[in-house]
């Protein structure tokens, strides 16, 4: 009798700890949100255009942020700046928006392909009143540089391909 209520109260001990541990989780957690969104979740800049204008809008209701934004190569080697986002630096007020210009730094991409890029969207969140922990959220979307000699034959490309169904297989068919 003696050892089983030594193991029942063992086992109930870790189960209260456990339950209590994970209701103070819950109860601590906040879900996380970013305060400046983009208005498109990715952007094609055309090779016929200077710049690219994107939309920034800070969704708190009493809170100013402040956001920071640049372009990346998905190809890690490739160093070289292609893209300039101004400002770089930039604060929005509540339910405020931002306009944020991309220009082409240099031009040495392909002629006849696509490109991909990484446009990030960082949260720079207001200092806090107190102790507190402050979590700066990273967005990144896609941007793709479509150069000029893409564009005269893009205009109803999606209405060429035509799809054909066989037993077992479906084989895609362009019509260019």
């Amino acid at each position: 009798m003696i050892k089983r209520n030594a193991v029942t109260t063992f086992f109930t001990d870790r189960v209260t700890k456990a339950l209590g541990l994970t209701l103070a989780l819950m109860v601590a957690c906040q879900s996380a949100q970013a305060s400046l969104a983009a208005d498109q979740t990715r952007y094609i800049f055309r090779g016929d255009k200077d710049a690219l204008t994107i939309t920034v809008t800070n969704n708190d209701k009493a809170r100013t942020f402040g956001g920071q934004a640049w372009v990346d190569n998905i190809v890690e080697k490739d160093t070289r700046p292609t893209f300039v986002v101004t400002p770089s630096f930039f604060k929005v007020k509540p339910q405020g928006q931002q306009t944020l210009r991309i220009i082409m730094a240099s031009d040495h991409l392909p002629k006849d392909k696509e490109s991909v890029y990484w446009l990030n969207l960082q949260d720079i969140p207001p200092a806090l009143e107190g102790s507190g922990i402050a979590i700066a959220l990273r967005t990144k979307l896609k941007l793709f540089y479509r150069p000029v000699a893409l564009l005269k034959d893009r205009k109803g490309a999606e209405e060429g391909i035509s799809l054909q169904a066989r037993p077992g297989c479906l084989p895609r068919h362009t019509g260019m």
